[in-house]
């Protein structure tokens, strides 16, 4: 008999760059759709959030977990994990921009505030959202890495780290890589 389970996924960044924006998405077949995006996240970190995941466990569980990642950099360059199946992901994200408008997105990466002493800063919201709305909306796992949670590992969770050509999923007794390619760039207005 299959077993609910959960357990924590952290993300690191070792991309080498500062990460405007990462998201990830887990699905458990089409049992439990999880999603999580962090913000601002500088290389060589970790944020101290996870998410929380549902899983299955035990005799005649069939489930499969699969998961996809997409970060975007300061300069508007979107990153995504991208297995064998990537073609899937990238048909998926212009689906969603198209949908969702290509302006609506450049307005949401233009947003600018500026600082006390003079600088600007530009806030990239809304892309990556947008982006993990409709991956966890849709059934399909085309662009997804398939890596099994197991029962060891409720306590230990999941660590996913982003590098700068590939992504690690890491568990207490399983590692697994994927490639992290780019999959769009964003042209970014300079603010006067």
């Amino acid at each position: 008999m299959a077993t609910k389970k959960f357990t924590t996924v952290r993300i690191k960044n070792e991309t080498g760059v500062k990460l405007a924006s990462v998201g990830i998405v887990h699905k458990y077949s089409d049992e439990y759709n999880h999603s999580k995006e962090w913000l601002n996240v500088p290389n060589g970190t970790s944020p101290e959030e996870k998410l929380i995941v549902e899983y299955n466990t035990g005799f005649l569980t069939t489930g499969r977990d699969w998961w996809k990642v997409v970060a975007m950099t300061e300069d508007g360059r979107i990153f995504q994990s991208a297995p064998n199946n990537y073609r899937g992901f990238i048909d998926g994200v212009e689906e969603v921009l198209n949908e969702c408008g290509w302006d609506i997105v450049k307005l949401a990466v233009d947003i600018t505030i500026k600082t006390e002493v003079g600088g600007i800063v530009a806030i990239p919201i809304g892309v990556v959202t947008a982006i993990l709305t409709g991956l966890s909306n849709s059934a399909s796992t085309a662009g997804f890495k398939q890596f099994f949670l197991e029962d060891k590992d409720v306590d230990h969770g999941v660590e996913i780290i982003l590098k700068a050509k590939e992504v690690e999923f890491k568990a207490i007794e399983s590692t697994a890589t994927t490639p992290f390619l780019t999959a769009a760039t964003i042209e970014k207005k300079v603010a006067a």
